[in-house]
């Protein structure tokens, strides 16, 4: 279960999120679907998910010439 959480996104904006609106933000494994990570989370914090909102951004990388 702990290895669909691969580790907390730490920036300025998070933290702005977590402290006003309570929502916190994880990179998780590709293939974990929406309740596997509310089971995860739920599991490793004592907390209750309200809601899991996923977003898949693809890495910057550039082409040499």
């Amino acid at each position: 279960m702990f290895e669909v959480i691969k580790k907390p996104l730490v920036s300025e904006k998070n933290a702005a999120h977590a402290e006003d609106l309570g929502v916190y933000a994880f990179e998780v494994q590709l293939d974990a679907s929406k309740p596997d990570i509310q089971k995860a989370i739920e599991t490793a914090f004592n907390v209750k998910v309200e809601s899991v909102r996923t977003l898949i951004c693809r890495g910057n990388f550039s082409v040499s010439k």
